[in-house]
This record gives C-alpha cells, sequence and structure tokens, in this order.
C-alpha cells in the first residue's frame, strides 16, 4: 500500500467526525496556498479537493478500496496496489497482472472481440491492447484466430 498525508486547515475544521465526509465530498483547504497555486500553475494538480473523489472512483470496481485515517489536523490515505500481479487458481504456475485479468474478464463476456472491441471496453490504448494480447497469448490463454482488421480472439479454454 502506498501512504498519503494531507490535512485540512485549523479554520475550517476542528473536528476530525466530519473529515471523512468532507474528504469524500472533494472539501478541502490546502496548508500551503502559495505552495499549491505553484503546483496547480504547474500542472502538478488540476483543482483543490478533487483528488480524494477521484481516487475513490478509480477503486469502484476493484475488491480491495483505499482506508483513511484520521486525526484531528491530519488525514493519511492507504492506496491498495493494483498493479501487482494475480495468480490464477486453475493455472497455478501462471501469472496475470490487473489488465490482463481485465481482458480475461472481458472475453468472458464477450464472444471473439477484435483489437478494437477490447480497447474500447478496457480504455487501453492500441500499443497496450496488443501488448497485452500479446502476453497472454505467449501465456496460453488466449488464441488469435484470422488476420489483419478481421482477427478476433477467444479464450483458450
Amino acid at each position: 500500500m502506498l501512504g498519503v498525508q494531507g490535512s485540512l486547515g485549523r479554520n475550517r475544521i476542528e473536528r476530525s467526525e466530519g473529515l471523512l465526509h468532507l474528504l469524500l465530498l472533494g472539501i478541502s483547504e490546502p496548508r500551503n496556498i502559495q505552495l499549491a497555486n505553484i503546483f496547480y500553475r504547474l500542472h502538478l494538480i488540476e483543482a483543490y479537493g478533487t483528488g480524494v473523489p477521484k481516487i475513490m472512483d478509480h477503486y469502484l470496481e476493484h475488491d480491495k478500496k483505499p482506508t483513511i485515517e484520521i486525526s484531528d489536523n491530519a488525514f493519511k490515505i492507504m492506496l491498495p496496489n493494483m498493479n501487482g500481479q494475480i495468480s490464477k487458481p486453475e493455472h497455478p504456475g501462471v501469472v496475470l497482472t490487473q489488465d490482463e485479468q481485465m481482458i480475461l474478464n472481458l472475453l468472458r463476456n464477450r464472444e471473439n472481440p477484435v483489437r478494437a472491441e477490447i480497447e474500447s471496453e478496457t480504455g487501453f490504448s492500441q500499443a497496450k491492447s496488443i501488448r497485452m494480447i500479446n502476453q497472454l497469448i505467449n501465456k496460453g490463454e488466449l488464441v488469435k484466430i484470422g488476420k489483419g482488421k478481421l482477427t478476433h480472439y477467444r479464450l483458450a479454454n
């Protein structure tokens, strides 16, 4: 897990009971406004208070969720590592990434998609889709059918 710490201004919130609710709504106050402005101008942040809701939205589809610890003037958010590898119980020697697992789940629900459909459904770029598909073929999880634009894929089993 990755730890990130932040805080809300002393004038805004004095007790931590409502802090979690405010964090999830995206309400925050930078501790150092000058530093926050510099980060904003350098495009290191998009807007104040958008980070926690975006993080929580990202984890909606995952089993593991971020945890938030709150003290009187700070919070710590622990982010589960979603880039880790998953060992498939049906193939104990085969290790799959989250991205590879996402493609396999798609193929379980859709019969013989072409690469463009995999890109569209996963949100992966063309290059990443090709790389993931080739890795799955090399691991014996996918079978390639056809050539050119009509190439489609099916599960190996």
